[in-house]
């Protein structure tokens, strides 16, 4: 976060948000980082980036109308791995 905010860039670190369906699903999701107020950076650590990950980036963005997500992998046999979604 720091070498974003040496750029330039505003950031917020785990802001929380209500994701969900109908009243129903995960309530204070804490996304990781947000820059510029409209682009989600999620940190994980796993094997790889699945579906599942992806699915669940694309409902963030478009719970907050974001237009870009990132899912930045950093467990992939020491190399960053990355994925990027958007609308």
């Amino acid at each position: 976060m720091g070498e974003l905010r040496n750029a330039g860039l505003a950031t917020k670190q785990g802001e929380k948000m209500d994701v969900g369906y109908d009243d129903v699903g995960a309530r204070d999701y804490c996304r990781d980082i947000v820059v510029e107020g409209r682009t989600i950076l999620n940190t994980q650590a796993c094997d790889s980036l699945s579906p599942t990950r992806e699915a669940a980036l694309l409902r963030y963005l478009s719970t907050k109308g974001y237009p870009l997500g990132y899912l930045l992998n950093f467990a992939s046999a020491g190399r960053l791995r990355f994925g990027a979604m958007g609308f």
